[in-house]
């Protein structure tokens, strides 16, 4: 049983180290922050056809369109701009740096006014 133990403790050691693990949870964090863009997508969205207008900023959208607004996967807020044209929702990624590559890349959703 302590053999057992051990080594189970030794594979979880071993699957979290690993880069295929390390992947697979930025892989994770990358889908969640695009479910979140298209949901602050439909909601901008559904609040513009009821409005006429984009909403100024995310949090006009709380709580008649949304209870609240989500983190990105790095748990920091969604960056909002808005024009007369359109409006993008953006998350800078794990670097929280404009630009980047896998994990730190920009996510973005933007939203035309038609």
């Amino acid at each position: 049983q302590l053999l057992a133990a051990v080594l189970g403790s030794c594979l979880l050691f071993w699957l979290i180290l690993s880069p295929g693990f390390c992947c697979n949870i930025n892989d994770q964090k990358v889908g969640l922050v695009k479910s979140h863009l298209e949901i602050l997508r439909e909601a901008t969205q559904t609040y513009r056809a009821q409005t006429g207008k984009f909403p100024a900023s995310l949090d006009d959208m709380v709580p008649d369109y949304m209870q609240r607004l989500p983190m990105d996967a790095w748990d920091v807020p969604y960056q909002y701009q808005v024009s007369q044209a359109s409006c993008t929702i953006t998350s800078l990624g794990e670097d929280g740096v404009v630009g980047g590559e896998g994990v730190n890349q920009d996510l973005s959703e933007t939203i035309l006014n038609q």
